[in-house]
């Protein structure tokens, strides 16, 4: 009987590693699609906005809408409606200190 009880345990860990690797490789056919619409996002977004593009660039760390603007040379309200295209798209994202707004890329 014991014999018995442990091959049936043995299938079903087996079956149970089987569906794992199949899980595995979904996960990674997800990764690589989300990647994929990512980079046409961003594809997108940067085409028709030298701006955003360049807001994009200089988000590489924790910076205000203020410091960026005055960065790039334009108005805080031109800069901060093109992060918050990019933020809407999931490529930046916002941090509250206080009063104060930072920004970051998240991709």
């Amino acid at each position: 009987m014991e014999e018995e009880t442990l091959r049936k345990i043995l299938q079903v860990l087996n079956d149970m590693n089987a569906k794992l690797d199949k899980l595995d490789d979904l996960l990674s056919i997800t990764k690589m699609g989300q990647k994929n619409s990512i980079e046409a996002t961003k594809a997108e977004l940067f085409s028709k906005s030298k701006l955003r593009r360049d807001v994009y660039r200089l988000c590489d760390g924790r910076h205000t809408v203020s410091e960026i603007a005055e960065a790039l040379g334009k108005s805080i309200s031109l800069v901060s409606q093109a992060m918050s295209q990019l933020q809407s798209a999931g490529l930046i994202a916002e941090e509250r200190v206080g009063k104060t707004r930072y920004y970051e890329r998240v991709i």
